[in-house]
């Protein structure tokens, strides 16, 4: 489905009614809509065209989804000085292997890690770095001598 398809996007009329604001006269209130969105109690629109905007339709889903409590809670992202505490290792660990380590991101200029999937990794008893260590090029150019 192309992103920008018809089926894939809400205008205000059509959010009115999947959301079922309507006005007195039962024609759904797109201006309601809009004024929800600019207080913020919408998400803001993902499109916008020549004065018309536009949400995706999952967009809208996952906003439910979050009122609903429905949708998974947002990770949080602690600092590696936080997660060596955590796992019992030193910060220069940490700071090593870090692109080990599953869900590293990278936030502004500083690294951080995913509280929950490092907690499950714990408790599921796996090693919290996935792959081996990679070797260094400069190691991996020199020829072992066998005696």
């Amino acid at each position: 489905m192309n992103a920008l398809s018809p089926s894939s996007l809400f205008s205000p009329l059509e959010l009115a009614e999947y959301l079922g604001f309507y006005d007195s006269a039962g024609i759904p209130a797109a201006q309601t809509i809009l004024e929800l969105s600019q207080d913020g109690n919408l998400p803001p629109p993902d499109w916008r065209r020549g004065g018309e905007v536009f949400w995706y339709r999952k967009t809208i889903v996952k906003f439910i989804d979050r009122l609903t409590g429905a949708a998974e809670p947002d990770s949080l992202l602690i600092d590696g000085k936080a997660l060596a505490k955590m796992v019992s290792k030193s910060e220069r660990w940490v700071t090593a292997n870090r692109r080990r380590i599953p869900g590293a991101r990278k936030v502004g200029g500083e690294w951080r890690y995913s509280a929950d999937i490092i907690q499950r990794r714990i408790i599921a008893g796996l090693d919290i770095a996935d792959s081996p260590p990679e070797i260094s090029k400069k190691y991996r150019k020199k020829k072992i001598r066998r005696n």
